[in-house]
């Protein structure tokens, strides 16, 4: 027979929030590199290849420095409506 786990109230609410920002930053990166593959293919079409594999790829570089030299977590906490 296993143990019921009583949680504090407030630890559940900072574990719950983890979780939710992991899942955002995971589906965000995913869907910027969707974004940038679909940059890539109309690059080709309108003839634009130079600024899409140069100014894409920068822009995601720099999102990623940004996201893990500049801003703490609690950053986007702070930020956020629902608290």
């Amino acid at each position: 027979m296993s143990a019921i786990k009583i949680q504090d109230p407030e630890e559940f609410r900072k574990e719950l929030k983890n979780e939710i920002k992991k899942t955002s930053d995971k589906l965000i990166e995913i869907f910027l590199g969707i974004y940038l593959l679909f940059g890539f293919f109309i690059s080709f079409y309108y003839d634009t290849w130079l600024i899409g594999f140069t100014v894409g790829p920068a822009c995601i570089i720099f999102y990623f420095i940004t996201k893990t030299s500049f801003l703490p977590a609690e950053t986007f906490t702070i930020m956020s409506p629902v608290q």
